[in-house]
């Protein structure tokens, strides 16, 4: 590589925006850790609101059979687009965030299993994390464009 790509590559990877992704993927890392390592998920006493949202799917939208393991399974998706945005935004390959999902979350879930019994381990959740970063990795995509997330050399 020469040096003027070598500069270009470098300066690349210190823009602004860059640098806030980097950031806010740190932010998140926290967040998400601190999420999914707590003890007991019970005392952050979200019971009401979780009822008032299953209520009103199953009222108001016409979801007569959205029940609690669909709120938990779209929350799992959820939580983890953040994760495939910023990762492909940052690392600029759309493939590195679902690897790097269904990676990270089997590691939560492996840890939660063996270090938090109040906690439920379960393969679905990989695969709903899994979902998320993919999800995250489109709308990154889709957003900065497949040319500007493509064109980083090896």
């Amino acid at each position: 590589m020469s040096e003027s790509a070598a500069t270009s590559t470098a300066s690349r990877s210190r823009r602004p925006s860059q640098i806030a992704a980097r950031i806010g993927f740190g932010v998140y890392l926290v967040l998400l850790l601190l999420v999914v390592f707590w003890p007991h998920p019970s005392d952050w006493n979200t019971a009401s609101l979780v009822q008032r949202i299953i209520a009103f799917l199953n009222g108001r939208a016409g979801l007569e059979s959205f029940r609690f393991g669909h709120l938990e399974w779209l929350a799992n998706v959820a939580l983890f687009v953040p994760f495939g945005f910023l990762l492909t935004f940052i690392t600029r390959r759309w493939w590195v965030a679902p690897l790097g999902g269904i990676l990270f979350s089997a590691a939560i879930e492996l840890i939660q299993r063996q270090f938090l019994p109040e906690r439920f381990a379960s393969a679905a959740d990989v695969a709903a994390n899994g979902i998320g970063a993919i999800v995250g990795a489109f709308v990154a995509l889709a957003l900065v464009g497949a040319t500007r997330i493509g064109d980083r050399s090896p």
